[in-house]
């Protein structure tokens, strides 16, 4: 019951004595689930969303640029505009990444596990089975840490268009206070990788943190575009909202990766 049941794709037929509005009515009803979300909502499925009690926003979604790429096909922007994103703020925390490349585990978190694994709705099981184990797609988990100390993690994955690459953080977990600074070490890891950027979409994560994260917000007002869309590649802003009817009063923390916004949609070579 602690679990979120995301929505994802149905389709009633027409001649069916039952319409999607009755089948979402069951699912909220009858099925003992303590949330029910759906990520990636149209405008048509906003209104039914909220007519049904559901609390809707939107993701927030954040970037940084490779400072050592001079010309960018991925992201679009005025040349003075992108210079100015790329260049790295200094924060007072210092933060690393480090790839997980042994068996994961959430034992380093120590006596606060319990207390994350209720605010993020998640657990141990949850992030193997739905990244590790994917069975395609190939994500790649960092820890955050600082003076040696786990702070929590991002999980990421590279898209591709054509030669060029982004990296996408599909997840967070941990304390909020990770993310402090986070933009510089992930600008060291695009360096690594020659990725163009990376981006994250999020909600519920602490203002005040995300404003100190050293990462630029979208403002959607088209005088920069971070593209979502890769399979195909579409170069635009995609702006996702969410829905959720829980019995918290809090929002559980939502991320790109959560209900079927990190999906196959085709295969590639």
């Amino acid at each position: 019951s602690d679990d979120t049941l995301w929505l994802v794709n149905w389709v009633v037929i027409k001649k069916a004595p039952v319409s999607g509005l009755e089948l979402i009515s069951f699912l909220v009803k009858k099925l003992n689930y303590n949330r029910v979300g759906s990520v990636g909502c149209n405008s048509r499925a906003i209104a039914i969303f909220k007519e049904l009690g559901f609390k809707i926003g939107e993701l927030n979604h954040y970037f940084a640029l490779n400072p050592n790429i001079s010309n960018f096909s991925l992201i679009n922007a005025p040349k003075n505009l992108l210079n100015s994103l790329k260049s790295s703020s200094k924060n007072i925390q210092s933060k690393k990444l480090k790839l997980v490349n042994t068996k994961f585990q959430l034992d380093v978190f120590g006596k606060d596990i319990n207390k994350l694994v209720k605010k993020f709705g998640k657990d141990e099981a949850y992030f193997i089975n739905r990244y590790i184990c994917h069975p395609y797609y190939k994500y790649k988990i960092y820890w955050i840490y600082s003076s040696n100390n786990s702070l929590g993690f991002i999980v990421t994955r590279i898209c591709k268009f054509q030669d060029k690459k982004a990296l996408r953080i599909v997840d967070f977990f941990g304390h909020d206070k990770a993310l402090i600074g986070i933009n510089i070490p992930l600008q060291q890891l695009l360096i690594k990788i020659s990725a163009e950027y990376v981006d994250f979409y999020e909600y519920a994560i602490d203002d005040s943190v995300m404003s100190k994260s050293g990462l630029r917000k979208n403002d959607f007002d088209d005088k920069i575009v971070v593209p979502n869309y890769f399979e195909p590649f579409v170069k635009k802003n995609i702006n996702l909202r969410w829905a959720i009817k829980s019995n918290n009063t809090t929002i559980t923390p939502i991320f790109k990766g959560d209900c079927d916004q990190d999906r196959p949609n085709k295969i590639q070579e």
